[in-house]
């Protein structure tokens, strides 16, 4: 429902909303693109999308697929009147004149934006200006999410790339060929979660790339292949444990050697806690003050035990002792009255008055004493 495809070949530029009347173009593939398409616009028209006709299981989708050994050149305002789409992908473009400023403003707002494929000849400090890719809620699967896959963008992006895209929940830029991690690189994406570096050409992390990236719970970082020629090279396997993130992948020194082992090995071997007093367990070390709350803790979960089964037994036994009493004194009682009611020279006596008497009674099963106040 509502899903063309079109031949690049076959159409012609800008595309009329009228074409698409019914249903809405709420899924858009365009394939084979090539050419220099920066004076022109996709579309026209598509500001009188109409939200309610579209299925709510889909988003509102458009992709682009270049076509094998062409070259693209796009411009800000090529996507005009395409505000409707929530998720926008390009496959297998060459940007040989590279990704220019404002290149996908009139999006104004995105749930997912992927590169994937192809070749980014140069990027600008503000190629994602005017644009915002966040999680877009009423969506089936929000996920506010940056992908620049597989994609030979060089040695790396440039200086303040990422810096206005502050609201993204994850990144995806494996596989981009990346020789060096810029150490602010992500300085303003404090929200995001997930970050996917596999299979770039990298050996080392400088220390305070993460430092502003306090949401961060996941990294991939598979088919990297860190330098473990020093312990500091290694400084962010501390702060992923401390922060107890998931490290998805095989971590692996350029040598071959597993970087946990490595590290636990050569790195861990003389000062576990480095100087601060405490145990170490594999690389983590358990501080003083961690252990004695873990201590106390446990010696307060185990006392309040203690205390419940004391108080259960105590309860128990005073319950019982006071049936035991109740009965004796009814014993007792049954046995007087009984002596009464035969009569005789035994010696016995009526209870003395005083603010109660006695009450006797007879059925089939016994006799019952009563007292009354």
């Amino acid at each position: 429902m509502g899903l063309y495809t079109c031949d690049f070949a076959s159409i012609t530029l800008p595309l009329p909303y009228i074409n698409f009347s019914n249903p809405e173009p709420q899924r858009l593939v365009i394939y084979d693109v090539t050419g220099d398409l920066s004076a022109t616009q996709l579309v026209s028209g598509f500001s009188a999308f109409n939200y309610s006709a579209v299925n709510a299981d889909y988003t509102n989708y458009l992709e682009i697929a270049c076509k094998t050994g062409g070259s693209l050149q796009i411009s800000s305002t090529m996507f005009t009147d395409m505000n409707y789409v929530n998720e926008f992908k390009m496959t297998g473009c060459n940007f040989t004149s590279g990704l220019p400023s404002s290149a996908f403003s009139t999006f104004v707002e995105l749930d997912s934006l992927t590169i994937e494929g192809g070749i980014i000849a140069s990027t600008q400090s503000d190629t994602f200006s005017g644009l915002n890719i966040t999680k877009i809620s009423g969506l089936p699967t929000p996920q506010g999410k940056l992908t620049i896959k597989n994609a030979n963008v060089g040695s790396n992006f440039s200086v303040g790339f990422f810096d206005s895209l502050s609201d993204l929940s994850a990144v995806d830029i494996s596989g981009c060929g990346l020789n060096a991690i810029d150490p602010n690189m992500f300085l303003y994406n404090n929200k995001i979660r997930r970050l996917n570096l596999a299979n770039n050409n990298f050996t080392t992390i400088s220390s305070s790339f993460l430092k502003n990236m306090t949401s961060l719970t996941e990294v991939n970082v598979d088919g990297i292949s860190f330098d473990c020629s020093t312990c500091d090279n290694l400084w962010f396997l501390d702060h992923f444990s401390a922060f107890s993130m998931h490290i998805k992948g095989t971590f692996l020194c350029s040598g071959g050697e597993r970087v946990y082992q490595y590290f636990g090995e050569k790195c861990r071997s003389k000062d576990n806690c480095n100087s601060i007093p405490g145990i170490a367990i594999g690389i983590d070390c358990f501080e003083w003050y961690q252990i004695l709350n873990y201590c106390f803790t446990s010696a307060s979960f185990a006392l309040s035990w203690v205390a419940f089964v004391v108080v259960v037994i105590y309860r128990r036994d005073m319950y019982k002792n006071e049936k035991e009493i109740e009965i004796r004194k009814r014993e007792k009682a049954i046995r007087v009255l009984e002596a009464l009611k035969r009569g005789g020279g035994g010696g016995q006596k009526a209870p003395p008055k005083g603010n109660f008497s006695w009450a006797i009674t007879e059925d089939g099963d016994g006799t019952e004493v009563k007292k009354a106040l």
